[in-house]
């Protein structure tokens, strides 16, 4: 575990600092109330990605990519977004929206963008799934990303408190709460609920940002069925990535023994038997990230 600089600031000089930070752009917010079943929404994806050049020159670049597999090159956007399909563009232009105000720049910043992105990855396929039909697949990505905002905002207006903390290098997410209470006197996750309030971002996000690490908020009555499922899915994420980044030889093991561990380790008795497609989940692992790992190159990031 790594160690935690001694420096202390309190929550007071972390609203004071938050009033630095950029806004996420307004494209962000339309990205949010997008429906991938409209049938306006491949037009959409044109438009918000031909109002950004540098943003659409990075689109154009992904769709030809080894990651696409493309015979020919493309040129255009709407090139591009047929041969990726617009459900990807609409996850890369959310985490590019995400990265310019949050630029991964050092180790312990890429490190909490791999972290964040395999929890997001995560979090789609399992809103894909017939378990989780009241979350929108979008949103659930979208919540992946940001669940972690407390830490990316504390890196951004205090770097010497937590420039030691590599969110890779925990065994578990208790692990890393624990230390922060134990020496801030607050979590990341308190910071990042003030940072949504400042970010003007939606209940829904504001309460996965702020209990995330609290499973037994899960079954409290005032928690609506959305917010449960959500909670419940990044609640899981969050914990499968801990689980796989400390056992780096995970997709050596076979599948049923895979599954085994995952149920034993990740899954929380808090959550009340509730049923996961665990199965699913485990085959499709691989695959995951394999698509984290596209979206880590065409942000910059390496492991």
């Amino acid at each position: 575990m790594s160690s935690v600089e001694s420096s202390v600031i309190s929550l007071e000089e972390i609203e004071e600092r938050l009033e630095q930070l950029p806004l996420l752009p307004s494209v962000m917010f339309e990205l949010m109330r997008s429906d991938p079943d409209s049938d306006t929404f491949f037009d959409d994806m044109v438009r918000l990605a031909k109002t950004d050049p540098p943003l659409a020159s990075l689109i154009i670049g992904y769709a030809n990519s080894a990651a696409c597999m493309g015979s020919t090159s493309v040129d255009s956007i709407e090139a591009a977004l047929a041969r990726v399909g617009s459900n990807t563009i609409l996850q890369l232009l959310m985490a590019i929206s995400v990265a310019r105000v949050f630029v991964p720049a050092k180790d312990e910043q890429r490190n909490i963008w791999r972290h964040s992105l395999e929890v997001a990855q995560i979090a789609l396929f399992m809103a894909r799934t017939a378990y989780f039909s009241t979350v929108k697949p979008e949103t659930a990505y979208m919540a992946g990303l940001l669940h972690d905002l407390g830490r990316f905002v504390m890196l951004q207006v205090a770097p010497d408190v937590l420039k030691d903390t590599d969110v890779r290098g925990w065994g578990a997410a208790e692990e890393l709460i624990s230390a922060e209470q134990s020496v801030l006197g607050f979590t990341h996750t308190v910071v990042g609920q003030m940072a949504c309030k400042k970010m003007h971002l939606p209940a829904l996000i504001s309460n996965i940002v702020r209990y995330h690490h609290h499973p037994e908020v899960v079954r409290h009555p005032k928690v609506h069925k959305e917010l449960r499922d959500l909670l419940i899915i990044i609640q899981f994420a969050d914990a499968l990535s801990f689980y796989l980044a400390a056992n780096p030889g995970w997709s050596a093991e076979p599948e049923a023994v895979l599954k085994q561990q995952i149920e034993s380790t990740v899954v929380s008795h808090a959550w009340g038997g509730v049923r996961l497609p665990l199965v699913e989940l485990v085959h499709a692992l691989p695959m995951i990230y394999a698509e984290c790992d596209n979206a880590c190159d065409l942000l910059g990031i390496r492991r």
